[in-house]
């Protein structure tokens, strides 16, 4: 069974891995970088080029999906190409048809007559049901260019060169570049500028059952003892003020923050989701994508794409999705929730408190072994089991945009600051997918009790981000210990990690350029796709 990826990786059936656009009528794999087409509806689907390394797209927090709307250049008008005149059409499996004209352009429709998809030789656009293109791909001389849009007015623009460097725009100075570090195998480096603050993160690749995926490297571990003290309760419950929330007119009703912290752990909790809404928030507004008034300062780490050398992830199509792959469906055991909820129900948010308390353990394990170890915790085996399969890893709090596919070709989209859940006992099926179920959802997001298959390395990139602001969390902490009605706190110290260090890329100018090369794919698409080429 097909699953689509959060970073809009393809798996099409077992055995056949990665494909690539394949010429009109024919359906062999290939090599990644391309579409394939695969049975039911006449569906498309997109799949990453990769890293250089054989390896998926890697996402920093989640997919190039959630960016902030586009300062400067204005989209191209995308008007759906029209049917060719005079061509016999192809029928495709389950319904819709397949047109290709003698100059190789192919026109894709779906069962009730509406074009879904362009391409040629150089070229891809998939439309919705209302005619507009959602994601265009265009590719010259060994580059790539991919254009998303979102329904909330976001644009996210790829480009992926030769070398393998890959460059994310999500907004006109947001987004972030990365490559493979020279001399060190399977690390990859990404700087990120956000909100004008630049950073550099560093993630290794792994393989477990041949599903590639990707753990973040931290930069620095905090002294064992400060873990510990984060891990324990505090003297007496703290009240913390927040600060105004931006957000509040789109989000208040989903979070209300605890009204006192037994635990720094809740603290941390309440951070997390704080920080998530306002990536949700900023991915709506034209003010950037930055932490906004209030907030006490970003995750250590950078925002992400889904993808570490990954292309970015479809957009809800009408009559264009995944085959089904879950239903909605009962709330999964010890979760209760509605099926409409747009309030974080108490339950869910304690599955996320509980994740925070296991990460920060295993960091004060991870931190123990750097401070005997020069700075270095030992690296996990290449084929070790993922975090995110381990049976006490089971909440995922989305960091952002991110599609699922269920039911009868049906979609919708998650947004930071949503929750998943996997139960204890699910792992990775032969395709990598591995099933979940939505049990928290913002207004506009997917409904709770919505069962789908996502990838393990859309999963475990969750992970990586969950982590990472867990870092910025304890920063925060560490910088107010003892003010700010935060009680004193052990000496939190710094072990720098040697793996977790790389140089920083001209990522402004890197952006800027990716600009213009989004601009040319839209020109070159809206001029394709109607024949003026």
């Amino acid at each position: 069974m097909p699953v689509t990826t959060g970073q809009g990786q393809m798996v099409r059936t077992p055995g056949q891995g990665a494909y690539t656009l394949p010429a009109a009528g024919q359906r062999e794999p290939v090599t990644a970088g391309g579409a394939v087409r695969t049975p039911g509806g006449g569906a498309s689907y997109v799949v990453p080029a990769g890293n250089g390394h054989g390896l998926p797209a890697m996402g920093e927090h989640g997919q190039p999906l959630g960016g902030s709307r586009v300062g400067g250049n204005v989209p191209v008008a995308m008007h759906t190409p029209g049917i060719p005149a005079g061509v016999r059409p192809q029928a495709l499996r389950g319904g819709g048809a397949q047109y290709t004209d003698q100059r190789g352009r192919t026109v894709v429709t779906n069962p009730h007559g509406q074009v879904t998809e362009f391409r040629d030789q150089n070229h891809i656009a998939q439309y919705d049901g209302r005619g507009q293109a959602r994601f265009i791909q265009a590719t010259h001389n060994g580059m790539t260019t991919t254009v998303t849009h979102g329904f909330g007015g976001q644009r996210t623009i790829q480009t992926r060169y030769a070398d393998g460097t890959r460059v994310v725009s999500y907004g006109a100075h947001s987004g972030f570049a990365e490559r493979a570090i020279v001399g060190r195998p399977g690390f990859v480096a990404r700087t990120t500028s956000m909100g004008g603050i630049t950073r550099v993160s560093v993630y290794r690749s792994y393989s477990y059952q041949n599903h590639a995926y990707y753990r973040y490297v931290p930069a620095v571990y905090y002294r064992p003892a400060f873990y510990g003290w984060v891990n324990s309760p505090w003297r007496r419950p703290v009240v913390y003020n927040w600060g105004p929330r931006p957000y509040g007119g789109y989000y208040g009703a989903y979070f209300t923050p605890y009204p006192s912290y037994p635990t720094p752990d809740l603290w941390l909790t309440d951070y997390v989701l704080n920080y998530n809404l306002q990536q949700a928030y900023a991915a709506r507004q034209d003010v950037g994508d930055g932490p906004q008034q209030g907030f006490d300062g970003p995750p250590d780490q950078n925002y992400q794409d889904q993808s570490a050398g990954a292309a970015p992830q479809q957009q809800p199509f009408d009559d264009v999705g995944n085959a089904p792959v879950g239903q909605p469906g009962p709330a999964p055991e010890g979760v209760p929730v509605a099926a409409q909820q747009t309030q974080l129900d108490p339950t869910v948010k304690a599955l996320i408190a509980q994740q925070v308390k296991i990460d920060i353990a295993e960091m004060q394990t991870a931190s123990a072994q750097a401070s005997v170890g020069a700075g270095e915790a030992p690296m996990p085996p290449d084929s070790a089991m993922p975090e995110v399969l381990k049976p006490d890893h089971t909440a995922f709090e989305v960091s952002s945009d991110t599609q699922l596919y269920y039911g009868d070709n049906q979609s919708c989209v998650l947004s930071p600051g949503d929750v998943l859940y996997r139960k204890p006992d699910s792992t990775a099926d032969i395709t990598g997918g591995v099933e979940v179920t939505v049990v928290g959802r913002k207004p506009g997001s997917c409904d709770v009790n919505v069962t789908a298959k996502v990838s393990l390395a859309t999963l475990q990139d969750m992970n990586n981000q969950f982590q990472q602001q867990l870092q910025g969390g304890m920063q925060v902490l560490a910088a107010k210990a003892g003010k700010d009605s935060i009680p004193s706190a052990p000496d939190s110290g710094q072990i720098m990690v040697a793996s977790g260090q790389a140089p920083a890329q001209d990522v402004n100018s890197m952006l800027a350029q990716n600009q213009t090369s989004g601009q040319q794919a839209e020109t070159e698409i809206a001029t394709a796709a109607t024949g003026n080429q």
